[in-house]
């Protein structure tokens, strides 16, 4: 070989290392996890005996067909400068876009002509901000906090979460998926990163998701420069996907495993926004359909991103039946309107769970004969049973499929909302 075309092999090499760093800036979630390897070599096996037993899990079991999962989301908003304090419209905004992604209903969905329509999956996940707060107070879910920092190098974003850096400590990581919006340094390509499941039992103050708040919603300062291409909250629907334990596509190596079947094998990372079909038949074993670029765990453009996989729902869900489990019991985000709460200290509802049967004892007279009502999460009517009439009433829910509902009681202007498990197994 020659040393002209040495040189010029050493700076195609050169030029695509380069490259594939600034690919992988634009999430940090991976860098943090090897860091952490780094730090720890015992975590690497931990994290392999948690994903064998992902896999067996999703192997023997059936997952339940529920109404909407509803995780409840508290927003941090770290801000120097007042445009970086971002409105409440924009995180609503941010908000709107997770339930339309997350549940399949987002306008750019494939339509059913496409190659990759027949993949496409509705997770059944909602995200609603807490009205709820850990000590039982309303709450709007966001926290606003003036910082001294201009902005958050890259050597200091964990940071964030911590109050003795500067930063605001997350609410209780079992009962809440808390974002953090932040400004991450222009120079740095860093979108934001999430922490897994897995890791929660080991690094529970760190739980939750860092976003630059260009990155953050669709409109206010979401796409503003230098990042024009993050103004249709993908960051956030992203680094949600990495929260629930989803991977990169393509596994964050040359045709890595993402741990999904109905992925197509992806060399690398995508950027911008491709042409259909994209890398078909790739050195990793594509279809001539080519590789997912539009699929939430990729690289692309905001714009070209708009779906996740029925294995990447399945695998979401197995990671909340399990990792996060916690977070279907949260109390973070109350359904119910509670007009006034005057019938707490004179109800009592047993046993929670249910097996099936509720017992009902009030002992307040004027509020006998109250309506009885059953209601789902998302506050749908369920069943009705008949007004109380006397002390004790005994409510059959033996029709009822297992889950979590809202017994709500009422009379006149009065509503006595309350949260109960039913599970006939």
């Amino acid at each position: 070989m020659n040393k002209q075309l040495l040189l010029l092999c050493l700076l195609i090499v050169t030029s695509i290392s380069n490259l594939q760093a600034q690919v992988k800036d634009k999430c940090y979630t991976n860098i943090i996890r090897e860091e952490r390897i780094k730090n720890n070599p015992s975590l690497k096996n931990e994290i392999e005996k948690k994903e064998n037993f992902l896999q067996n899990y999703l192997k023997t079991h059936k997952l339940e067909k529920r109404s909407e999962i509803i995780i409840p989301v508290v927003v941090h908003v770290l801000y120097f400068k007042p445009e970086e304090n971002i409105s409440d419209e924009q995180i609503q905004s941010q908000i709107t876009v997770l339930n339309e992604d997350f549940g399949l209903y987002n306008k750019d969905k494939l339509t059913d002509k496409h190659a990759f329509y027949k993949y496409c999956g509705n997770s059944g996940i909602q995200f609603k901000l807490a009205n709820v707060d850990t000590n039982g107070n309303s709450t709007k879910g966001i926290t606003r906090t003036k910082v001294s920092k201009e902005f958050w190098k890259e050597a200091e974003l964990e940071d964030v979460k911590f109050e003795k850096y500067g930063g605001v400590k997350n609410w209780d990581p079992k009962s809440y998926l808390n974002i953090w919006v932040i400004n991450i340094d222009d120079s740095s390509n860093i979108l934001g990163f999430a922490s897994f499941p897995t890791d929660l039992t080991s690094y529970p103050d760190y739980d939750g998701l860092v976003i630059r708040h260009q990155a953050f919603g669709t409109t206010g300062t979401a796409g503003s420069d230098p990042f024009p291409e993050t103004n249709l909250g993908r960051t956030a629907t992203h680094e949600i996907g990495h929260w629930l334990n989803l991977f990169h596509i393509w596994g964050d190596t040359l045709c890595g495993d993402d741990m999904v079947a109905d992925t197509e094998p992806a060399d690398s990372a995508n950027q911008n926004c491709p042409k259909f079909p994209h890398n078909a038949k790739n050195s990793c074993g594509s279809s001539e359909n080519g590789e997912m670029y539009m699929n939430y765990m990729d690289y692309t453009s905001d714009a070209c991103m708009n779906m996740f996989t029925i294995g990447q729902t399945e695998r979401m869900k197995a990671s909340i039946s399990t990792y996060r489990k916690f977070i279907l019991n949260s109390k973070g985000y109350n359904v119910a309107t509670i007009i006034e709460n005057d019938f707490k200290n004179n109800f009592k509802i047993s046993p929670i769970p249910s097996n099936g049967t509720l017992q009902i004892y009030c002992n307040k007279k004027q509020l006998f004969e109250s309506e009885i009502t059953l209601v789902d999460l998302f506050g749908n009517h369920i069943k009705s049973f008949e007004n109380i009439s006397e002390n004790t009433t005994e409510l059959n829910c033996e029709d009822i499929p297992d889950g979590m509902y809202f017994l709500q009681l009422q009379k006149n202007n009065l509503i006595y909302s309350v949260k109960i498990i039913i599970n006939k197994q």
